[in-house]
């Protein structure tokens, strides 16, 4: 009987020994796992972070250009046609060729006799991440109307 009190006694210090040796392989690699985790969430939220702030960026960048293109449509607007201008009218108007596509984006035009829609169309890929920002601008000869940010 002792014999078998010896060998049940082997058989669960081996088991033992067997499990402590799992644990010591086992709990580095997943150490180890939770910080390649830690490290690739860190490196895809700065990333996000740095695509958002690209588009920001690249609207902020566009809404200015679109303000400076509203300017020059109500200026067109009110100089007399003598001197080039609409003569009260919005028609004929036509976005600058060197500022119809920009290191921030592309810019066109809906234009009637009394209002002008700006849309520019920016280069960075939008909070989507799919599309790019674009921004539509409607002016009358006195001011911004509306100014819609999509994406």
């Amino acid at each position: 009987m002792g014999n078998k009190k010896n060998i049940s006694e082997k058989i669960s210090c081996v088991k033992l020994t067997l499990t402590l040796i799992i644990f010591l392989i086992v709990s580095p690699l997943v150490i180890f796992s939770q910080q390649i985790n830690e490290s690739m969430k860190k490196k895809i939220i700065e990333q996000n972070i740095d695509i958002a702030k690209k588009a920001v960026e690249n609207r902020d960048a566009i809404v200015k250009e679109l303000t400076n293109l509203a300017s020059y449509a109500q200026q067109y607007y009110r100089k007399p046609p003598v001197f080039g201008g609409g003569g009260n009218s919005f028609k004929g108007w036509t976005v600058p060729s060197q500022l119809v596509s920009t290191t921030n984006g592309k810019y066109s035009t809906i234009v009637a006799k009394e209002s002008v829609k700006l849309i520019g169309i920016g280069k960075i890929k939008g909070q989507d991440n799919k599309n790019k920002v674009k921004i539509t601008m409607v002016i009358d000869s006195e001011s911004i109307v509306s100014t819609t940010i999509n994406n």
